[in-house]
């Protein structure tokens, strides 16, 4: 596994478009990613945020509502590790839609003092045509390349960066952006996952572990 500790950068779920704009001296931090459509560019400062900002994770509807809005198969991890989702949230992009589950505070899931939960997984179907969300990261936060399942994950640590969703028009809403903590970034097939809370890396590794189709764990 690769680690890097950046200085100051974002992570965007880009266009290819936009890829294709990033300067060639950075392609090799770039591409060590390897996330479907999530690419890290360097910039030079990151505006500090309230805490306090809403999550702004969509609308929220019950989990059998929400996951026939979206046109991919929905996952989540096993009920014996997390529980059911206490609140689960749509969002109508990127095309295809995203999904959004909150846990409860639990043993072993602390309160995040950022977003005041559990835990945070968002899923949706990334590609390299897909503008969804920016994360800007900056001194003190560590960008790790890891493995969930054999496939390729990012796992972001440290101080707190700013994170924030892109709207239908592929504008990042900066009035919008709220300070994240700890979080996961990994494929699963086609999908994008991240998973958000105050956990460990090996915490966060042994969740993502264990996701499986949602209509697998129905009774």
């Amino acid at each position: 596994m690769r680690r890097f500790v950046v200085a100051a950068a974002v992570i965007l779920l880009l266009p290819a478009a936009a890829v294709a704009a990033v300067p060639s001296a950075r392609d090799a931090v770039l591409e060590a990613l390897g996330i479907q459509g999530v690419k890290i560019l360097r910039t030079p400062e990151v505006v500090p945020l309230s805490p306090g900002r809403r999550l702004d994770l969509g609308q929220r509807l019950p989990t059998a509502s929400a996951a026939s809005r979206v046109t991919f198969q929905v996952v989540a991890p096993d009920t014996g590790v997390l529980g059911a989702p206490e609140e689960v949230y749509y969002r109508p992009s990127p095309p295809g839609g995203a999904l959004s589950f909150v846990y409860r505070v639990r043993a072993g899931i602390p309160r995040s003092p950022l977003t005041r939960r559990g835990l945070v997984l968002t899923q949706f179907q990334g590609t390299d045509a897909s503008l969804f969300a920016a994360k800007f990261v900056g001194a003190g936060t560590s960008v790790e390349t890891v493995r969930v399942l054999g496939e390729r994950g990012v796992w972001l640590a440290g101080r707190p960066h700013q994170f924030g969703y892109v709207d239908v028009r592929g504008r990042t809403r900066t009035e919008k952006l709220r300070l994240a903590g700890n979080t996961l970034l990994w494929q699963r097939g086609r999908l994008t996952l991240r998973l958000e809370g105050a956990i460990s890396k090996v915490a966060a590794l042994r969740i993502a572990g264990t996701v499986t189709p949602l209509t697998d764990q129905l009774p």
